[in-house]
Formats: C-alpha cells, structure tokens, sequence
C-alpha cells in the first residue's frame, strides 16, 4: 500500500469535501485520517452521511489560533483548496457581500497554504471562469490567479463544468440531483424544460481519487489548468437513464430544435489522458448516474 500522504483540505464542509474525504477513508482507511486536516468556515464538527462519521475541522479565518494542531502539517504533500460560496449564495447575501466573503475565503486560502508549504497545490474551480459577466466566475478567475502566481512546485486546477457522484447532495441548483430525488422518492422523473441542456460532467469522488494519485506518485512538476469532465450529455438522456435505472415514469415534452442550446462543457481529452496516465479506470455515464443514485442525500 501508498503511503499516506499529509493532506490539507478547505472547503470539507462542501459536496467536494465530503467526496473528497469519502476518497481518502476509501483508500487509506479511518486509521489514517489524522494525515487529513479538515477546514471550514467556522471549525465546526461535520457529520459525514455516507461514511456515518463525524469529523472535527478547523475554522479557515482563525487556523492561526491553532498553530500546534496544524504544526505536523508544515510542508505537505497536498494542498486542496475547494473553499467557496456556491452560486445560489448570491441571493441570499446579495452580490457585494457574496463578492466579500469569496474574496475573504480566498485571502484565508492563502494565508494558510503559505503557512503550509505543500508540494502539491489543488484548487477546485469552474468553467465559469470564462464568462467575464458572471460574478460567480469572476471571483473564481481571480481565485485561480492566485493559485497561477503563488510559489508552489506544483499547482493543478480543475474546472468544473457539471458534477455527480455518490455524496451528492440535494440542492436547487443540480438538476440532476433533483430529478434523482424525484425518481428516488415519487418515482417519477419530470423533465419540464424543453431547452436542449448540454453539460460536461464529473465524478467528483473520480476527481478525489485522481487529485490523490497524483499527491502520491510525483511523476513530475505539474503546472495545469484541466477542464473536469468525462462524459458530455444533455440533460433529456440523463434523465432518460435515471428512469431506466430507477425504473420509474419519465415525463418530458421533448426537445425543442428551435430553441438555442443551453451548453456547457468543454474538450474532455486532457482529462481523460491524465486518467489513463494515473491508471484510474475510465467508466460510462450509465455507471456514474447508478452511483450518483445512490447517494444517502437523495434517498
């Protein structure tokens, strides 16, 4: 077996944190997550529902007054930085106070990762990053900059198009999710839009996994921006599928050509090179929406 890598991670809280921390216990075990320092917004214990443990983490903006507990974790194989407020927070705070917190999140981020020294630092990012106009991805162009300028020997960032996997959480904004929880629970898939919705996706406990493999085995010194996908799919063949597999009513008034596609995505060959390369098995859409169906969230 690997040895352990020492791993930071922001953002634990999250949907990528809890998959993230499902990927660690996965591989290396309970009896090796004291070599997984767990941060949040407030240093909150987090019940992890899958794994049906809870966890203790530290607070991001406060790590300084626990300078002993974070002292083993000085020059770590791994940095993972997946602090940040999702994109529906902008209704809730409105968008200067959004802007303010993300920015905060995101100077803690820093702080920390150069208290720390990784080799490897990671941050979990968007494709939003390329629409200049929206907030959410011009927080995160700046979140990525940072990570691009800071001294590190090697720094990955992922973009995220659209994810899935088995601690996926139920939320307004993953279509999936809820058409999941519908069939899971009405047994009933409802498909009401009639816009052909095109997105790239990923597991993101295949992410976890890759983003380990690569603490683990220093092939060589990375500098990468990779879009996060594996399969590309519009949401009327998704929902189809959860259907199928869940055996249950599918309801949709099709497609409508004339409407102009909803796509977001992009080209999925860096991925799904570095899979092959990390020796991480490529698998089918069918089989990623049978895990994601499986999440304890959407039950």
């Amino acid at each position: 077996m690997a040895k352990t890598p020492k791993v930071v991670l922001t953002g634990a809280s999250g949907w990528y944190g809890n998959s993230f921390i499902y990927s660690f216990v996965n591989k290396f075990g309970f009896e090796n997550i004291h070599n997984l320092l767990l941060l949040t917004s407030d240093g909150r214990n987090i019940y992890h529902k899958l794994l049906n443990r809870s966890f203790t983490t530290f607070s991001l903006n406060k790590f300084e007054d626990n300078f002993k507990s974070f002292e083993k974790f000085k020059d770590s194989d791994l940095f993972v930085q997946a602090a940040f407020l999702t994109r529906d927070k902008i209704n809730k705070y409105g968008k200067k106070k959004y802007e303010n917190i993300n920015y905060q999140i995101i100077e803690d981020s820093e702080r920390l990762f150069n208290y720390i020294n990784p080799l490897t630092r990671v941050l979990i990012s968007s494709g939003a990053v390329e629409d200049n106009n929206d907030l959410y991805g011009r927080i995160k162009c700046f979140e990525e900059n940072s990570v691009i300028g800071s001294k590190c020997s090697s720094k990955i960032i992922f973009r995220v198009y659209g994810a899935m996997g088995i601690n996926t959480p139920l939320s307004d904004w993953s279509a999936i999710a809820d058409l999941i929880s519908s069939s899971n629970k009405l047994n009933s898939v409802n498909l009401k839009s009639t816009k052909n919705i095109v997105r790239g996706y990923v597991s993101f406990e295949k992410l976890s996994e890759l983003i380990i493999k690569m603490s683990i085995f220093k092939l060589e010194k990375l500098n990468l921006t990779i879009p996060a996908i594996e399969h590309v799919s519009s949401l009327h063949e998704i929902a189809k599928m959860i259907s199928q597999i869940g055996k249950s009513k599918f309801i949709h008034k099709g497609i409508n050509l004339e409407e102009m596609p909803d796509i977001y995505t992009a080209d999925s060959t860096k991925f799904l090179n570095i899979l092959d390369k990390y020796d991480i098995d490529r698998t089918s859409l069918i089989e990623d929406i049978t895990k994601t169906m499986q999440s304890p969230h959407l039950q």
